[in-house]
């Protein structure tokens, strides 16, 4: 006689439920054991190939709200939701490329009106002319983007360490608004114009970063959702109406 196993579950349930797991409005998130996803990944391939970050599961009342939703109801919220990443991952590359388009039609120009004045000045037999012309361009532009830190603090350096650090946790108040935007481009104009030693790589990278941070507070704005619970425990979903 043969006995039929039922198998165990490919994500078991933790072991103790999360502290909102008894109360009526929601459901709890499944939990998955580490134990439970290791014997998963081992049958296809080594879990010693993996690296990954151990950040906390979300429990607070928009994960309850969200998770008590009917499941159609979330499938709907779901491409929606998908529908507007797409639309800002889009118009983040496309804001992107237009400032580093931006950038690289600006720094030609100014090279060019440089070496244009200075080639004039050879040409003429000035040497002390050239000499003056092209010290005056650097000492202009190395000003220029030194003063440019000065009004946005956050603009300089390279920009990735910035980056690396907000998205580890660490709050950078300033790091990611408009004007911080402005000084950057501004100032990697002046730093490559000048002739120094820099690249727009670093600066792009957080430039990039402000844009995605302003289209999210945008589209934000005019694509959020509203949960709302009834008096019943019951849980409904709307999109939010734009401020007037």
């Amino acid at each position: 006689m043969t006995s039929t196993a039922t198998p165990p579950p490919l994500f078991a349930a933790a072991a103790k439920p999360p502290v909102w797991a008894n109360k009526p409005q929601g459901r709890p998130l499944q939990r998955r054991t580490t134990a439970a996803a290791l014997a998963f990944l081992g049958s296809k391939k080594s879990s010693n190939t993996f690296e990954s970050l151990d950040y906390d599961e979300a429990e607070n009342d928009l994960v309850r709200k969200a998770t008590a939703l009917p499941d159609e109801e979330r499938i709907r919220i779901h491409r929606k939701k998908t529908v507007v990443m797409w639309a800002l991952v889009v118009t983040t590359g496309f804001s992107a490329g237009s400032v580093a388009f931006l950038s690289t039609f600006v720094v030609e120009k100014i090279v060019t009106w440089k070496f244009d004045l200075l080639a004039g000045a050879v040409s003429a037999n000035l040497p002390f002319k050239g000499y003056a012309i092209l010290s005056g361009f650097v000492l202009v532009l190395a000003l220029l983007g030194a003063l440019l830190t000065r009004w946005a603090p956050e603009s300089a350096g390279s920009g990735i360490p910035h980056v690396k650090a907000y998205l580890n946790g660490n709050k950078l108040d300033g790091a990611f608004r408009l004007r911080s935007l402005v000084a950057k481009v501004a100032g990697i104009i002046c730093c490559v114009a000048s002739g120094m030693p820099a690249g727009r790589e670093g600066p792009m990278v957080q430039s990039g970063a402000i844009l995605a941070n302003i289209g999210v507070g945008w589209f934000g704005r005019w694509f959020s959702v509203e949960l709302t619970t009834t008096s019943t425990g019951a849980t409904s979903s709307r999109w939010a109406r734009p401020p007037a």
